[in-house]
């Protein structure tokens, strides 16, 4: 191997390695903001629905990644609201979604 191929080798070795450390430091950034709580109003939002789906890989993320989905409705338009969060948060909301809906369906 000339000179000019090791040095290639050698770009090509650190643009790999950056680009895993770039990965690391998103997916380390996405699970520190899934471990955040956080609150929403559902009567507030008008929601109608709350879902846990696949967000496709798009510019912004290199994978596909877990989201819930929040639906909810704006001005007479259905909306969608996704929300990066654990699956333990996502069964939470769930469970103050249920509680929401008996209440309202009650009034």
């Amino acid at each position: 191997m000339n000179k000019k191929d090791e040095m290639i080798s050698f770009m090509k070795n650190k643009i790999k390695n950056l680009e895993k450390e770039i990965d690391d430091l998103k997916n380390q950034r996405y699970d520190n903001i899934a471990d955040c709580g956080f609150e929403i109003d559902f009567k507030e939002l008008n929601v109608f629905s709350i879902e846990r789906e696949i967000i496709p890989k798009d510019r912004y993320n290199r994978d596909n990644r877990e989201a819930t989905t929040i639906g909810y409705k704006e001005n007479g338009k259905l909306e969608e609201w996704n929300l990066s969060c654990s699956r333990e948060t996502h069964e939470r909301l769930v469970k103050e979604f249920k509680a929401y809906i008996r209440i309202k369906h009650q009034s």
